[in-house]
């Protein structure tokens, strides 16, 4: 009768337990966030299974990084979709998970204003158009540079005399905006035109009259 060695069964066992994981390795990964807006960062929570201590993680961001850390984070700047991939190796077997990563574009921003320059009280009437590549606009945002704001689509805006940088932001259903656009508004103060009379004003005849302006606007002129 032949009598099977100790070894014999240590051997069996761990070519079972090989078999046994080579047949269940699975990669596998959640990514907090799928898609979102530039700049855009994401952590991966690897939940690989089937796989042993000795697994080699390497990811593949397809953005020209790449990390062998079994759970990572990553940053997508430019608008697009990234494949982000997962090889799990272990025990002479790789199993990959795929997923797709998408970076939504912001939207074009442009307004333009009924004027630009003018004198106090200057109002402004501002129309703004969107085009969202991702999504459709769901919010407007006016700075008028004044410390004053609106969320109206096409608001009017008085202004003092002075300088103002008029801003937009537009925010969409994806969650992007843009802040990019920018108009000058130059307001001058209101003139007041005013002047005496340096000779006598009662006069008879073709008497001759001297007025004199008291303000110092150069653009003035006189109407007789």
């Amino acid at each position: 009768m032949y009598i099977l060695k100790a070894p014999f069964f240590v051997s069996v066992y761990l070519l079972c337990l090989q078999v046994a994981v080579l047949a269940q390795l699975k990669a596998d990964f959640v990514a907090d966030k799928t898609g979102g807006c530039s700049p855009f960062s994401i952590s991966f929570t690897n939940s690989t299974s089937g796989a042993s201590a000795s697994a080699v993680y390497n990811w593949n961001f397809d953005n020209g990084n790449r990390s062998l850390l079994k759970n990572t984070r990553a940053i997508f700047q430019e608008e697009k979709n990234y494949k982000v991939s997962l090889a799990v190796t272990d025990i002479g077997k790789t199993s990959v998970k795929t997923q797709i990563i998408s970076v939504f574009k912001k939207p074009v921003v442009n307004f333009i204003s009924s004027i630009q320059k003018g004198c106090a009280p200057f109002a402004v009437t501002f129309s703004s158009s969107a085009t969202a590549t991702d999504g459709s606009v769901t919010a407007y945002f006016w700075d008028f540079g004044d410390g004053t704001t609106s969320v109206e689509l096409e608001p009017q805006h008085t202004f003092v005399p002075g300088y103002y940088g008029v801003r937009l932001q537009y925010i969409t259903t994806k969650g992007c905006k843009d802040y990019g656009y920018y108009t000058q508004i130059t307001v001058s103060p209101k003139l007041h035109a005013e002047f005496v009379a340096i000779s006598n004003t009662i006069t008879c005849g073709n008497t001759y009259v001297m007025f004199k302006k008291s303000e110092t606007n150069n653009n003035s002129y006189w109407i007789v």
